[in-house]
C-alpha cells in the first residue's frame, strides 16, 4: 500500500491557515482579557436577558449596534 503524505494545496492549505489563525485569535483574547472567556459562559448559561442586556450596555454608546444617538 502507497503512503500518503500530508501536502495541503489550494483550498485545503487555506483551510489549514484560516484554523491555526483562528485558534491563535482565541488564545490571544484570552491573554488579552483572561475574564472574557469566563463572563460569555456565564452569559450564555445563566438565561437572564437582565444580566446580557446590562453586559452589553458595558460598552456605552457602541454597545447598541447603531450609531450613538444622545
Amino acid at each position: 500500500m502507497k503512503e500518503r503524505k500530508f501536502s495541503p494545496s489550494g483550498e485545503g492549505l487555506v483551510q489549514v491557515i484560516a484554523g491555526i489563525l483562528f485558534v491563535v485569535l482565541l488564545i490571544i483574547i484570552n491573554i488579552v482579557d483572561p475574564t472574557f472567556y469566563p463572563t460569555m459562559w456565564h452569559l450564555a448559561t445563566s438565561g437572564s436577558m437582565e444580566e446580557i442586556a446590562e453586559y452589553i450596555q458595558g460598552y456605552g454608546p457602541y454597545g447598541h449596534g447603531g450609531e450613538y444617538a444622545p
